[in-house]
């Protein structure tokens, strides 16, 4: 289980079996504005600092929240 997924799921509340292993901003129905927000939020919490805008804007899939997070 890769913890970009695990990341998405505890700021979506569900469990990582729900979420899609290709999960992103355009094929994953909760991950809307607001999902984003807690989606860019738990990146935050987990780095512990503020994304910069480029990597907020970047944040559109499982495998850049990984890059992101530095999986």
């Amino acid at each position: 289980m890769s913890a970009a997924k695990e990341l998405v799921a505890e700021a979506f509340e569900l469990r990582c079996e729900e979420i899609p292993d290709d999960a992103s901003i355009e094929n994953f129905e909760a991950w809307d504005s607001l999902g984003h927000m807690r989606i860019v939020a738990a990146i935050e919490a987990r780095l512990g600092r503020a994304l910069e805008t480029e990597e907020v804007l970047a944040a559109v899939d499982l495998a850049a929240i990984g890059r992101l997070i530095g999986q």
